[in-house]
């Protein structure tokens, strides 16, 4: 940087580096000198790599390989193998069967390659080892695996993945009470619910699930909020509450506020289209009438010209061949 930048270039005759550049690199190197470019103390994010019996791997020219766990190079390779995995999947429990089973594969491989003499099965049914593995050891008091830990000898966490709830507790205690009164109202109240809907409402732990805003019924619900006087301004988490007033589980039904912020930005630029609209009406209806007037009259015109030119064209070529 400091032998190149002031080089200047041979075609633009600029110097490599500009006032903008230098900038730049400067609070670059402030930043290292800070240490945010180096591992935190304890955390190594670069690793030797390591072949089965423990020993660092080289290449062809005797270098010792890294493995880095900065930058994205791994994420982005899992990223590619979402695309291909749901290009032609639908539904959100398969979705989250899938998720699960690319997590748990992930893990496996990890193990595989940071710890010594992990067992190579053939497969990732890992399940079947535990079971087999507790058979043996009830059976003969050794292990089939002595460096396989079995996942069934931990305690379940209440950790989820994937599909997780998104929701406050006020949110959910809002629902309940709302579901309640349904109920309460009508002894047969039951929620339309589609397959996705009662595996994302299973998921989340609750009896209706949060949904983006659609449908028009949503929409007039949506209008209504926003122009009631207790609503001095827009802020999505009272009207996640207010919304709770209005769900009856069949064509409204719970939003998140993070859906409503979403769907908010639509409803802004449908309003500035509207009063556009308005401010142009005159303007549009004259637009309007003269193309009717006019318009018609002048393809009618181009049609009789083109219907006259078409004779024209035939009768010249009868009389060619005759």
């Amino acid at each position: 940087m400091v032998a190149f930048g002031k080089r200047v270039d041979s075609k633009t005759k600029q110097p490599l580096f500009n006032k903008e550049a230098w900038k730049k690199a400067k609070n670059l190197l402030d930043e290292i000198l800070e240490g945010f470019y180096s591992d935190p103390p304890g955390f190594d994010f670069y690793t030797f790599e390591l072949d089965k019996n423990g020993q660092v791997k080289k290449d062809s020219y005797g270098i010792a390989l890294l493995l880095s766990c900065r930058g994205t190079s791994h994420v982005e390779s899992v990223h590619r193998q979402y695309n291909t995995m749901f290009r032609h999947m639908s539904g959100l429990e398969m979705g989250d069967a899938l998720f699960r089973e690319r997590r748990h594969r992930n893990n496996i491989d990890v193990a595989r390659r940071r710890y010594l003499n992990v067992p190579e099965f053939g497969h990732y049914d890992t399940w079947l080892i535990d079971l087999l593995q507790k058979l043996i050891e009830q059976n003969t008091g050794r292990l089939l695996f002595p460096n396989w830990q079995n996942v069934t000898d931990f305690q379940d966490t209440e950790e989820s993945f994937v599909t997780v709830p998104l929701h406050s507790q006020g949110l959910q205690n809002k629902l309940d009470e709302t579901v309640a009164a349904m109920k309460a109202a009508d002894v047969s109240w039951t929620p339309k619910l589609t397959a996705d809907m009662k595996f994302l409402g299973e998921a989340w732990g609750v009896k209706l699930p949060f949904l983006p805003v659609n449908g028009k019924d949503e929409f007039r619900v949506f209008s209504r909020i926003m122009f009631r006087a207790d609503l001095a301004r827009f802020d999505s988490e009272q009207m996640a509450h207010l919304w709770m007033e209005y769900v009856n589980g069949y064509t409204v039904y719970p939003k998140l506020p993070s859906q409503l912020r979403e769907y908010h930005k639509a409803w802004e630029r449908n309003k500035r289209i509207k009063r556009a609209e308005e401010r142009m009406k005159t303007d549009s209806e004259m637009l309007k009438s003269f193309l009717e007037s006019k318009v018609p009259i002048e393809i009618e015109e181009r049609r009789s010209l083109a219907v006259s030119e078409n004779e024209y064209q035939q009768n010249l070529y009868s009389q060619e061949i005759g």
